[in-house]
C-alpha cells in the first residue's frame, strides 16, 4: 500500500502482482508518498474511510498465478531462511512448504490472510478502485492514469509452469476465486499429459 499525497492516490498492492517493484518506483518518483512496509496489503475497507474523495487503484492477476506465485515466495523463504519483516510470516512460509502445493492451497484458504471467498477483487477491493490488469505494459498505463514518468517495472507473462498443478488444486482455486475469474475472464491453466501449461 502507498500513499500518494502528491495525486491523492493510493496503491492498493495485491499479493504477488509486482506491487513491490510499483512500490519502489512510486516511492522513488514522489517524495512525500508513504509505505506501510509491515502492513503492505492493507485493503480498500481499511483505506477508505481515513482518505475520503482520494483515487484509489490496484493491480490484478489471474488468482493460479497469484497462488503459484505465493507459493513459490514461501519456498524461497524456507530454502534461502530468509527472515521476513514480520517473524510469523516465516512460520506461515514453513507450514505452507512443508504440505506441498496442492495440500496447502486449503490451509492458504482457511487463513484468510491471502484472499478470503470469492476471490482477491472482493477482499482488497472496491467498485470505485481503477483495476490494471497484470502484464508487461502495466507500469505505463499505470504512469499514464497518474499522468507520471515510471522506470520500467518487470511483470513475468505467467507464474503457471509446466507440473505445477494439479486438477484438484485448479479446482480449488476456482471454487474459491469465483468472483475473480468471472469479473475477469480468467481462464484456468490447461492439464495435457499428466502436464499443466498456462494459456
Amino acid at each position: 500500500m502507498v500513499i500518494i499525497p502528491e495525486r491523492k492516490a493510493i496503491f492498493l498492492h495485491l499479493p504477488r502482482t509486482s506491487g513491490f517493484a510499483l512500490t519502489l518506483a512510486l516511492l522513488r518518483t514522489f517524495p512525500t508518498s508513504v509505505c506501510d512496509w509491515i502492513r503492505m496489503h492493507r485493503t480498500y475497507d481499511c483505506m477508505a474511510r481515513q482518505f475520503p474523495g482520494w483515487r484509489f487503484f490496484t493491480i490484478m492477476r489471474s488468482p493460479w498465478d497469484i497462488l503459484a506465485s505465493h507459493y513459490g515466495w514461501c519456498s524461497m523463504v524456507v530454502s534461502h531462511r530468509i527472515t521476513p519483516l514480520v517473524e510469523q510470516t516465516s512460520w506461515y512460509c514453513i507450514k505452507v512448504v512443508s504440505r506441498g502445493f496442492e495440500e496447502s492451497l486449503p490451509y492458504i484458504f482457511k487463513d484468510g490472510t491471502l484472499c478470503r471467498k470469492p476471490g482477491f477483487y472482493h477482499t482488497y477491493c472496491h467498485p470505485s478502485v481503477k483495476v490494471f490488469q497484470y502484464g508487461q505494459d502495466t507500469h505505463q498505463r499505470i504512469a499514464e492514469w497518474l499522468d507520471i514518468e515510471l522506470p520500467s517495472l518487470r511483470f513475468n507473462a505467467s507464474a503457471m509452469g509446466k507440473g505445477v498443478w494439479t486438477q484438484r488444486a485448479i479446482d480449488s482455486v476456482a471454487v474459491h476465486c469465483l468472483d475473480d475469474i468471472l469479473r475477469f475472464g480468467y481462464n484456468a491453466p490447461i492439464m495435457e499429459a499428466d502436464q499443466c501449461y498456462s494459456i
